[in-house]
């Protein structure tokens, strides 16, 4: 953790500077983006309000042999209501996502795809529709658009409150692999990963 000074208060940031891009300061509730080493006071952002999850911020949990440590959550509105995008750390400091979307979470890790595939797949794939990525078949479960509500903690991208997220869910059809594709303010990624099993986490939410 490095020591950084808010650029409205003056007060500390304790930024995990390895991966964290975006923050809230905790005295004025400025929203801080780190860039090219500099600190930028981007305003205030929604505040979200604290709705029921099984994961809080800076509380580790631990599932099967690994702990990990939400630093972050993003929120998004969709027609059924909202989901959360949690931005949390292993014990060796590799970054995740987990998705925490009505009681089912998922946690996934980036990689690599061609920023033209993930365009085409979000554009031309359809519900229950198989794709092949990467030589293995998957079924396409949702395809579907969020609105960002907000953020909390620390994140490691800048998001702005508006933003639409076009997003695109596919299972695996030869084991326990999901995959989701996304498209945000033009920017394109992709995250591989498998469900977790609630009833297994060791949460510490005391």
């Amino acid at each position: 953790m490095n020591r950084l000074n808010c650029p409205q208060c003056g007060d500390v940031l304790n930024m995990n500077i390895k991966y964290s891009k975006l923050t809230r300061c905790n005295s004025c509730k400025s929203t801080i983006f780190l860039e090219d080493d500099a600190l930028k006071n981007l305003g205030k952002m929604n505040l979200l309000s604290d709705e029921p999850s099984p994961l809080k911020l800076h509380q580790k949990f631990r599932y099967g042999k690994q702990e990990y440590l939400p630093i972050g959550k993003i929120r998004y509105a969709y027609e059924l209501g909202f989901w959360e995008e949690w931005f949390v750390l292993d014990e060796k400091q590799k970054p995740y996502w987990i998705s925490v979307d009505e009681g089912n979470l998922i946690l996934e890790k980036s990689f690599e795809l061609p920023k033209s595939e993930i365009q085409r797949l979000i554009k031309e794939s359809r519900l229950s529709r198989t794709v092949t990525i990467q030589g293995k078949r998957y079924r396409v479960t949702e395809r579907d658009e969020g609105v960002c509500q907000g953020f909390d903690g620390e994140l490691p991208r800048a998001i702005r409150v508006g933003t639409k997220l076009n997003y695109l869910h596919l299972s695996s059809l030869e084991e326990n692999l999901h995959i989701t594709l996304e498209e945000e303010d033009g920017e394109y990624m992709a995250y591989i990963g498998s469900w977790l099993d609630i009833y297994e986490m060791e949460l510490n939410n005391g």
